[in-house]
């Protein structure tokens, strides 16, 4: 990746998709393409398709790990490409669909991306995502090292560390990649509680779900079933229990 680029003093949370489109190398046709929207700091989108329509390929297109086939994305402004990765990594709090960790403590992995948070901060992502329990009956707690990449971790277990690791790092950028799946009643349920607060502190979302709880609770959802251009759909949201409720600062252009 670049070692260099530009960076801010501060990271509002703003960003924007000016004529976006992905194709994979060995497919002409594009997963999508032309998709303007502007998301003001502190607004929720919530990202809906069926497999292979582009979600997770949208995620990582936001975070930075592959670059579009046409168009740009501006954070508050700035060219993501031309943005320092080592800097804008510290801004995004980002949940793979995919979550793997590296081989050394939970602790370690938790701060990754956040070296100098302090243990309330921890603690706090902790309790968040529902694996006080967890920790305490661990041996070593923290202290415990992952293994093969966190893959022997049942998988409810390494979802709710990776959302506790993207809230330890406490960034104005929030990337959701199916934040409930494989998740039981209990774990979806700490999902939606964290959405909410996030949402409450003015913290910018994108999350990408497939979750009716979810997508019935937003009021902006960019459709990636609608090809080729996604479709962003403003409508009333439908209470949930406890859903996410979603900001209403996005547009179209």
């Amino acid at each position: 990746e670049a070692s260099e680029g530009v960076a801010l003093a501060s990271y509002e949370g703003r960003v924007s998709f000016q004529d976006l489109a992905f194709a994979y190398p060995d497919n002409q046709t594009p997963i999508f393409e032309s998709l303007k929207v502007d998301l003001e700091p502190g607004a929720v989108l919530i990202v809906a398709g069926g497999n292979g329509t582009g979600k997770t390929t949208l995620s990582r297109l936001v975070v930075g790990l592959i670059e579009p086939t046409r168009g740009r994305i501006l954070v508050d402004g700035l060219e993501l490409q031309q943005v320092a990765p080592e800097w804008w990594r510290m801004q995004v709090s980002y949940l793979p669909q995919e979550p793997s960790f590296l081989n050394a403590t939970i602790l370690e992995n938790l701060k990754i991306a956040n070296p100098q948070a302090d243990d309330a901060a921890v603690n706090a992502a902790i309790n968040a995502v529902g694996l006080r329990r967890y920790i305490s009956e661990t041996k070593d707690g923290f202290e415990a090292i992952l293994e093969k990449n966190g893959a022997d971790l049942a998988l409810g277990i390494r979802r709710r560390l990776a959302l506790a690791r993207a809230l330890v790092t406490n960034g104005n950028l929030i990337i959701l990649d199916e934040p409930t799946g494989g998740l039981d009643t209990e774990g979806c349920q700490a999902v939606y509680q964290v959405m909410n607060q996030l949402s409450s502190e003015g913290k910018t979302i994108i999350a990408c779900s497939h979750d009716p709880k979810i997508v019935n609770a937003a009021r902006f959802v960019l459709d990636l079933n609608h090809k080729p251009v996604p479709r962003l759909v403003n409508r009333e949201a439908s209470a949930q229990g406890d859903t996410p409720q979603v900001a209403a600062q996005v547009s179209p252009e």
